[in-house]
């Protein structure tokens, strides 16, 4: 009998722009692209494969089939190396975002940009670690 994996999501609202963006934790790619294909069907994951090397630790899928983006890690970030996938991977959501609704990132606004990315990251973290203290 096969065990159920476990996959572990969070959908945040962007708040000023109207689009969610869902967060999966799983340590197995495998589990997220079952999970994937549940939840937007087969052609969800049809570049995830060029997009994964062995050693992918993180991946943001943006605008599946006209869906919300999707930003997968392999496990709850306490690391400095995990908080670095984190930040990556939601650097690549929120262009993607921006872009979706037209909006340039450049210095003339990077402050919203920065804005955007402070409670995404902050949601994670928070809904995530609350089970786990954090040493300092």
């Amino acid at each position: 009998m096969s065990k159920r994996p476990r996959v572990r999501q969070l959908w945040l609202s962007l708040g000023i722009f109207e689009m969610d963006v869902c967060v999966v934790i799983t340590p197995d790619l495998d589990d997220f692209r079952t999970w994937m294909i549940k939840k937007f069907g087969p052609r969800s994951v049809d570049t995830m494969q060029s997009l994964h090397n062995g050693n992918t630790q993180g991946l943001c899928m943006v605008n599946v089939n006209g869906s919300s983006p999707v930003i997968w890690l392999r496990r709850v970030p306490y690391t400095a190396q995990d908080l670095a996938t984190l930040a990556h991977e939601s650097v690549h959501t929120l262009v993607n975002v921006f872009g979706y609704y037209g909006v340039p990132i450049d210095e003339k606004n990077d402050e919203v940009f920065a804005h955007a990315m402070g409670p995404l990251m902050r949601s994670v973290l928070t809904t995530f670690r609350k089970r786990k203290k954090v040493k300092a």
